[in-house]
């Protein structure tokens, strides 16, 4: 019994943390493709794990605890065109720079 019981806290210590899912960070700087100025509170989202951030006064942004795997990346700002990407999280840390096209539209 008492050798059973060693065997399951050894399993649980030592082989289960192995099994867990591996997690990585994105990182990036969102700027205007035009001026290549950096643009604050562009909302940055991932809609299959229902996570994204915002943009901070330099334009950086970071998305942690993503699984490793591939992802579609949206990026939207009034006034630009939304930006769509597939990235792949398969490292500890992604970065990926976003630039912005701003949306040409006419009034009547």
């Amino acid at each position: 019994m008492a050798k059973k019981l060693l065997s399951l806290i050894y399993m649980c210590l030592f082989l289960i943390p192995f099994a867990a899912a591996q997690t990585g960070t994105l990182t990036g700087t969102v700027t205007d493709a035009s001026t290549g100025e950096p643009l604050p509170g562009v909302n940055i989202f991932i809609p299959e794990v229902q996570r994204g951030a915002a943009t901070n006064a330099q334009g950086e942004y970071t998305i942690e605890g993503l699984e490793f795997g591939t992802y579609e990346l949206r990026a939207s700002f009034i006034g630009y065109e939304t930006y769509r990407a597939q990235i792949m999280i398969d490292e500890e840390t992604v970065t990926h720079d976003i630039e912005l096209c701003a949306e040409l539209q006419q009034l009547e």
